[in-house]
């Protein structure tokens, strides 16, 4: 879950440790809106102090 206080660990520790990239896994959704609008990972995105790089597991061709 996403709040305050964990969005201030996380930007503590980049801090501290000198982090000059996050890498957050993603669900992929595809929903335009929901990468603009919400989600945990939206939100890390728009408050984190060094630059973040997305993935997302390739999908399946079963």
């Amino acid at each position: 879950m996403y709040n305050s206080h964990s969005n201030r660990a996380r930007q503590s520790y980049m801090e501290e440790h000198a982090i000059d990239l996050a890498i957050l896994g993603t669900h992929g959704e595809t929903d335009f809106s929901r990468y603009v609008m919400g989600g945990v990972s939206a939100k890390i995105v728009r408050t984190s102090p060094v630059p973040v790089m997305w993935v997302r597991e390739p999908e399946s061709n079963e």
